[in-house]
Parts: C-alpha cells; sequence; structure tokens
C-alpha cells in the first residue's frame, strides 16, 4: 500500500529539484529520500517478478499436452515474458530458459542433447525436469539412458 505513496514522493522530489535554487541541506535530503524510494521500488519490482516467475511455472505444470503449434506460441511466450524481465532489469529464471528450448526443439533428437547438455553443465534438476515435461507435452519419445 505505501508504493504509490513512495513513487509520488520519489517523483515529486526529482521534479522539485528541477528548478535548482534550493540549498545543499534540502538537496542531500531529497537525494537520500530519493535514493531510499528507488530502493524500495527496485525490491518490490525484483519480488513481483520473482513471484510472477513462480506463478507462471506452476500454470505451465498444470498443461496437459501441447500441439506443435502450441508449443510454438508458448515458447514465444516464454521469450516475451523474459525480455520482460530482463527490460527490468533481471535475469529470467534457468528453468524457464529450459522450457523454452524445449518447446522450439525441433525433434527427440534436440530433447535428448538438451537434457545432455543441462546435465553436463551441471545444469538444475528444475531444467532436467522441465525438458521431460516438455517432451511427454509435444508426446515425443527420448531415451531414459543413464546420466
Amino acid at each position: 500500500m505505501m508504493l504509490p505513496q513512495i513513487l509520488e514522493s520519489a517523483l515529486a522530489t526529482e521534479g522539485g529539484n528541477e528548478g535548482g535554487g534550493g540549498d545543499d541541506q534540502e538537496d542531500a535530503m531529497a537525494e537520500e529520500g530519493s535514493s531510499e524510494a528507488a530502493e524500495l521500488v527496485a525490491e518490490w519490482v525484483d519480488r513481483a517478478a520473482l513471484a510472477s516467475c513462480q506463478l507462471y511455472l506452476n500454470e505451465l505444470k498444470k498443461l496437459k499436452g501441447l500441439s506443435a503449434q502450441g508449443a510454438q506460441q508458448l515458447a514465444a511466450d516464454l521469450e516475451y515474458f523474459s525480455n520482460v524481465l530482463s527490460t527490468l532489469g533481471l535475469a529470467a529464471p534457468s528453468v524457464l530458459a529450459a522450457w523454452q528450448a524445449a518447446l522450439v526443439a525441433p525433434d527427440s533428437s534436440a530433447l535428448e542433447g538438451l537434457k545432455e547438455l543441462d546435465a553436463g553443465e551441471g545444469g538444475s534438476n528444475e531444467a532436467k525436469i522441465a525438458v521431460e515435461v516438455v517432451t511427454k507435452l509435444r508426446t515425443l519419445q527420448i531415451s531414459s539412458g543413464g546420466g
């Protein structure tokens, strides 16, 4: 509930400094208040983005199946979401990147390669699971060789 007031305060502080002519103490206080507001906004954006990622992943786990066109659309949606996160200065979680890579993989051999890549580069278990889930959703078969 405080975010609108903080943003208004930060904007008012910026707007008040444009005219110049304030004394040094007022400028220092305004700068400190603006810095605090920026930190709070950054923390809020970070938390909101992480919560959005978790909600997105929860919804992905609910999928029952994907057509080829559905996989392409979901990959495009994930790319858009990742771009939004990037614009906010945040990195997309590796599991979202794994979902996107698996969705655009052209065939089962490419998916198998993704599983090996994740394992070989110390990839997260979540990323490996994402590749397996997408494989099932796309009804492709990959070998479950020792890994």
